[in-house]
């Protein structure tokens, strides 16, 4: 990938501040469309979706972010964050996440797999697998 691996955990780090900014009601969930390419594989415990629509990825991302905001969702720590170079256009980011309210309290923990491409318009997630059930 033409990213160095700081820049791309940079790059993922800035995706999660978007994200939880979404969650808080901060930023229009349209803003993820920075970060998430279309189609959007996303898989979990319960099944795998294929979203291939920009208008598929943010209604999935605001029903994933107003179950979030109904346990009183704040922000997430991330736990660990390892990058991964799979070839010269994806790297694999893995990364386990503390959920927070905003008094601190841990809501749960996950970890999620993210297929991260290089595409004309930049940096993109192009599937997400979530590990453990939580979504």
């Amino acid at each position: 990938m033409n990213e160095t691996h700081t820049q791309l955990e940079r790059w993922f780090g800035e995706y999660v501040e978007t994200f939880q900014a979404c969650a808080r009601g901060e930023t229009e969930v349209s803003a993820l469309l920075d970060y998430i390419g279309v189609p959007l594989t996303f898989a979990t415990d319960g099944g795998e979706v294929a979203l291939l629509t920009e208008a598929d990825v943010t209604a999935a991302a605001r029903a994933m972010i107003d179950g979030m905001r109904a346990e009183s969702y704040d922000h997430s720590r991330i736990l660990d964050l390892s990058v991964e170079a799979q070839n010269d256009n994806s790297s694999l980011c893995r990364c386990t996440y503390s959920r927070r309210r905003s008094d601190g309290t841990e809501l749960g923990r996950f970890a999620a797999s993210y297929l991260v491409m290089e595409s004309e318009v930049g940096l993109r997630i192009s599937t997400v697998v979530v590990q453990g059930g939580a979504a």
